[in-house]
């Protein structure tokens, strides 16, 4: 009953945090159109936040006037410029993390907090001031990032700070038209980023639909491809037979017959089988030296192979998953340099790639993408084996493959 209630209650958090906040390199919460206008927010979001921060900077600089004073602008200026570098090259590379777009909102809040020395008075009831057009940005960008309620009350809390900056610098329209004008931002981001993410969640849905569609249509037509050569074989074989004793054209006590019977037999045997697997022993460590040789020139592969042999089909299926394995250290580990291992433990053929490159989550790998899935992981488990992949960012990658018995 407990676990029950766990579960029901894991849920509702989920489905509560999924509504609050967008989440936006989780692969896992949607399709290939959700994840890429996640990766396109969080690219918007880099080159967005830097811009602002390289022309703001400026502007502050340039625009320094009593009571704002170059102690405070200067290095509120140099902080802002290397926070929104750190800031575009997260959001490239990871996205607009949570955590990213609530460290910016605490940046604009403080800004917000400290505007009185850090622009004229002069250019804070306008919005004129470089802080209101840093604080802008972020408010919209938060938007990208998370959903209205969780980006909304972001804004809230900039304009908040704001509200109190413009208290403290003593400012006569204590910030009216400055809360306005945020106010306006909130809602038309707000707007936009629904009917943005809509279209992307119908377009989700619409190539699920038609996925699912062609692989009904793939399942159909090889049942029918099988369908049709199984017709022929036996139109070819048993139907002749069968032809050839209704018409008489051989006697009941040939030899020929018999020995058409027993052929015919072995056929519909087959017929009700799995199609027999190649079990020709193989050595895979050749094999594993030959696919190592392949990438000779564009990675350096060090190799610890025991000698060991394995069915020709197994062989192969680990051969090319290793494959796979290293062109992905080529194309995303941004190394020259690669482990390949194979050994046999427990009972099974274990084959491990290994990079020490940049890593990355594997739970942020969008369903679409079949490196891993299919041509590794789905090419050794249909030959019954299976495989893992062991990755984090900034700690490197490992591929292990394995197939449970050992010749």
């Amino acid at each position: 009953m407990s676990t029950g209630v766990d579960a029901s209650t894991e849920g509702v958090a989920r489905w509560f945090g999924t509504w609050l906040w967008s989440a936006p390199t989780d692969a896992r919460a949607g399709g290939p159109a959700t994840y890429a206008l996640r990766r396109l927010a969080g690219w918007t979001g880099a080159a967005a936040r830097s811009g602002v921060a390289v022309v703001g900077g400026v502007a502050g600089l340039i625009g320094v006037a009593p009571p704002a004073s170059l102690a405070w602008v200067v290095p509120a200026v140099l902080l802002n410029v290397a926070w929104a570098a750190f800031f575009a090259y997260v959001a490239i590379v990871r996205g607009l993390v949570s955590w990213l777009m609530a460290a910016d909102v605490v940046v604009a809040v403080v800004f917000g907090l400290a505007q009185g020395r850090l622009a004229p008075h002069v250019a804070l009831p306008s919005g004129a001031s470089w802080i209101a057009v840093v604080a802008s940005m972020t408010l919209v960008v938060a938007h990208l990032a998370w959903r209205p309620v969780a980006a909304v009350l972001a804004g809230l809390a900039i304009t908040t700070a704001f509200l109190i900056g413009f208290d403290l610098a003593a400012v006569e329209d204590h910030g009216l038209g400055q809360t306005i004008i945020f106010l306006v931002q909130m809602a038309v981001s707000a707007v936009l980023m629904r009917l943005v993410r809509g279209a992307a969640e119908a377009a989700d849905t619409a190539l699920a639909e038609y996925e699912e569609v062609r692989q009904r249509a793939v399942v159909e037509q090889a049942r029918r491809s099988a369908e049709r050569e199984q017709n022929r074989d036996l139109h070819d074989t048993v139907l002749a037979t069968l032809t050839m004793v209704g018409t008489g054209s051989i006697a009941d006590d040939s030899p020929t017959l018999r020995t058409e019977a027993a052929a015919d037999l072995a056929l519909i045997e087959r017929l009700a089988d799995r199609p027999e697997r190649d079990h020709r022993p193989v050595r895979l460590d050749e094999r594993l030296i030959g696919i190592a040789e392949t990438v000779a020139g564009k990675l350096v592969v060090d190799t610890e192979l025991a000698r060991c042999t394995a069915p020709a089909e197994v062989a192969e299926a680990l051969a090319a998953a290793s494959a796979q394995a290293l062109a992905n250290v080529i194309r995303h580990a941004h190394v020259g340099h690669a482990m390949m291992r194979s050994h046999g433990i427990d009972g099974q053929l274990v084959v491990e790639v290994s990079d020490e490159g940049i890593g990355f989550d594997p739970a942020t790998v969008p369903r679409h993408r079949y490196g891993i899935r299919e041509a590794v992981q789905g090419r050794l488990r249909a030959v019954g084996g299976d495989a893992c992949v062991e990755s984090a960012p900034g700690a490197g990658t490992r591929v292990k493959m394995w197939w449970p018995h050992v010749p």
